[in-house]
């Protein structure tokens, strides 16, 4: 039985409607498209099968997606499939895929029923994939092409695909992301991946629904989490909470940074990044510093005063350096971390 994305046949026009509602906060996936042809100028719905009464499994949707990963949305590369490379369990997924920003993409497969726990499953796939360096991704992907057959090199495909040749920046720097692809999600599992996305976890949910047409099989993809048409706007709005956020923690602690916050102890030194050569010490887990001999309750005090930094209050935090870091990216680091906590315990409460 032939197999195609896109139905062709002749003189029918195919258009579909698909929709995604919400019901007192709970996500609930609509029916499945409704499908038409336009036959002598009158149309005529195509009803919908499953992927069991049709005959397919779950394997079967999977080599669709190898062989023309755009079904999903984007353009993805493929790397490996029923994915088990770990010491500690031997829990496999199905595929693991780049995107062209570098990120690693896992990807579930589950046919005509999502299940419950796809989205558990999901995410323990990617925490065991975030520790997976460049150089690893490579020879993930080049154990691939050598079980195909291809003859091909993992190198050259990543230069291609990425259009450029230092892509081992690019994985370096990637995150992590999940598709989930079935026929039907149950409420667990949308419910979850809404709440997932609004906190910035990479995640999408895509619809597959299967229809017979004759001799043909057409398959309609479709997102529903995020709904395409909101889904920059959603990562707009995300963005701009974070930032809200942080820039909040920013100005309540302006003027308050405390080592013993940032995790310098007493004793430990601070280089001036204007003459390395001069350094101070941190005197307590407040504020104060010893220079020369002499305590200054600030850093902002020494600054100004012995070292002679124009304005009425220099920003200290960008004049000073811990070890490598300086104070400003440790600070930020700590509000960062600090605005995150704040946010997880009024969405507990």
């Amino acid at each position: 039985m032939p197999f195609s994305f896109c139905p062709c046949i002749s003189e029918n026009v195919l258009f579909s409607l698909g929709l995604l509602v919400r019901f007192r906060s709970h996500p609930v996936a609509a029916p499945p498209k409704i499908m038409f042809t336009i036959e002598n100028n009158m149309a005529k719905e195509v009803a919908t099968q499953t992927f069991k009464e049709l005959g397919y499994v779950e394997r079967d949707l999977q080599k669709w997606i190898i062989s023309d990963p755009s079904m999903l949305g984007e353009e993805l590369l493929i790397i490996q499939e029923e994915f088990d490379r770990w010491t500690e369990t031997r829990e496999r997924f199905d595929l693991l895929a780049l995107d062209q920003d570098g990120n690693l993409v896992i990807i579930e497969n589950k046919r005509d029923d999502s299940g419950t726990d796809v989205t558990w499953q999901a995410l323990k796939y990617v925490s065991y994939c975030s520790t997976l360096t460049s150089e690893q991704i490579v020879q993930i992907f080049q154990d691939y092409l050598d079980k195909l057959g291809t003859g091909k090199s993992a190198e050259a495909e990543l230069r291609e695909f990425f259009y450029h040749n230092e892509f081992a920046s690019i994985l370096d720097q990637g995150d992590q992301r999940i598709i989930l692809v079935a026929a039907n999600f149950r409420r667990e599992v949308t419910s979850t991946a809404i709440w997932l996305f609004e906190r910035d976890i990479k995640i999408k949910c895509i619809k597959v629904t299967p229809y017979k047409l004759g001799e043909n099989i057409v398959i309609a993809p479709e997102q529903i989490i995020p709904v395409k048409e909101a889904e920059e706007y959603l990562m707009q709005l995300a963005e701009k909470r974070r930032a809200k956020n942080i820039a909040t923690a920013a100005n309540a602690l302006r003027g308050r940074l405390k080592f013993s916050e940032l995790g310098i102890e007493p004793g430990e030194e601070l280089v001036y990044v204007r003459d390395v050569a001069k350094t101070c010490t941190v005197v307590d887990g407040e504020q104060s510093v010893k220079y020369d001999g002499r305590v200054f309750p600030t850093l902002v005090s020494l600054a100004k005063e012995l070292f002679q930094e124009d304005g009425k209050r220099p920003h200290a935090p960008l004049l000073f350096r811990y070890g490598t870091d300086l104070l400003a990216d440790i600070h930020k680091e700590y509000i960062r971390k600090k605005s995150e906590a704040k946010e997880n315990a009024n969405e507990q409460s």
